[in-house]
């Protein structure tokens, strides 16, 4: 069964705050919950319109519904509001190394947006003890570098990957990223590297 945009927007409408998570658990529509949760990072900027990290949010729900030029602009406002936002600087950095429209993607500011990230989460601690999160972010260091034709850039970041990978599906993820920086293509993937919703 096919939900039409007004049934969603009518169901929306009838949620109450505090059962919004009960409500979403029983429907399992993911396009209902980025309208949510899109409208509650509005919320946010409605409140403070310099919250770097809510305009970084809604650009990494918009990346993975696929609106990636909405994203980057996102993502760029976040940015502008919040240069050393280590999740915003990432996120850019995996949309314009792994879309899928060759026309978003900048592998030089790929490149230097994962290197700044990456060393300011390093530098903050918010990698220690997260092995999930180190891998994310070095795969996208990896992806960055393929963009840009770094080979040894993106083998060395994808192995450092593969060295903190503690389940199998993810060493087999990684192992299969590092075949296809080998054969020199661009690690795509339509909703990038940075898990968030």
């Amino acid at each position: 069964m096919t939900t039409t945009r007004k049934e969603v927007k009518t169901q929306i409408s009838k949620i109450k705050t505090d059962s919004v998570r009960q409500w979403l658990e029983a429907q399992k529509n993911p396009y209902i919950k980025r309208v949510l949760l899109i409208r509650k990072f509005e919320e946010r900027i409605a409140k403070d319109p310099n919250d770097g990290r809510a305009y970084t949010n809604i650009g990494a729900i918009l990346h993975c519904a696929g609106n990636y030029e909405l994203a980057l602009q996102m993502f760029d406002r976040g940015i502008s509001i919040s240069p050393e936002n280590v999740h915003g600087l990432m996120s850019r950095a995996s949309l314009l190394a792994t879309c899928p429209e060759a026309n978003i993607r900048n592998g030089n500011q790929a490149v230097r947006d994962s290197e700044i990230a990456y060393r300011l989460a390093e530098d903050g601690g918010l990698l220690d003890g997260y092995s999930y999160i180190r891998r994310s972010y070095l795969k996208v260091l990896g992806a960055s570098y393929a963009e840009v034709g770094d080979l040894g850039g993106a083998l060395d970041a994808l192995s450092r990957a593969l060295d903190v990978c503690k389940t199998r599906k993810a060493e087999r993820e990684v192992r299969s990223l590092i075949d296809t920086a080998k054969s020199g293509q661009p690690l795509l993937n339509e909703k990038g590297f940075i898990d968030w919703f």
